[in-house]
């Protein structure tokens, strides 16, 4: 896509499930890797959508060796040592195991690959949910990981505005920003 050479990458978690792997072949030697992680309801493409505008692409131009990664049930994650997508058990999964199997497998099979002690690591909405679970229950992926950025990530507010004015959170915060005042 956009005239960059890439690479399919097959692998497989712990638990069976075969997943693609793709990687945007360096521009040189013994480059950095970074590993991508896409959003709920996503793939891979979502960060090849709009070519050199792209962080993807930008990392791939400023020498980074870079690889996005798809999760089981994903359109590039559909398959299995045993079982098929017509198994109910196919589908037993949540982002639980994106983050204790799929991502590992991903850094894994990386650092495997471009025999670099650690990868660098983005990810874009859920894809912070995936990673924080594998760094929380597997923690000797923290010494895998050189760095890691969140885009997007998501939340949910359980408490309305009201809640928030009555308590004074919003004063405090005005009150604290007033005090350091302009620039």
């Amino acid at each position: 896509m956009w005239g960059y050479p890439g690479e399919e990458h097959t692998i497989t978690t712990e638990d069976g499930y075969i997943m693609s792997l793709f990687r945007i072949t360096p521009k040189q030697i013994n480059a950095k890797p970074i590993l991508f992680l896409h959003g709920f309801l996503s793939s891979p493409e979502q960060f090849l959508l709009q070519g050199k505008k792209d962080l993807a692409i930008m990392l791939t131009e400023a020498g980074y060796d870079v690889w996005l990664g798809a999760y089981r049930g994903s359109h590039y994650g559909r398959r299995h040592v045993t079982l098929t997508t017509k198994k109910t058990k196919f589908w037993d999964f949540t982002f639980h195991e994106h983050g204790y199997y799929d991502a590992p497998a991903m850094i894994d099979h990386i650092l495997q690959v471009t025999k670099t002690p650690r990868v660098s690591c983005i990810g874009y909405s859920m894809g912070n949910a995936v990673f924080m679970i594998m760094l929380a229950l597997r923690p000797e992926y923290n010494d895998k990981v050189q760095m890691y950025v969140g885009l997007a990530p998501y939340a949910k507010v359980k408490m309305g505005m009201n809640i928030i004015m009555d308590v004074g959170l919003v004063p405090l915060a005005f009150s604290l920003v007033s005090s350091v005042g302009t620039p």
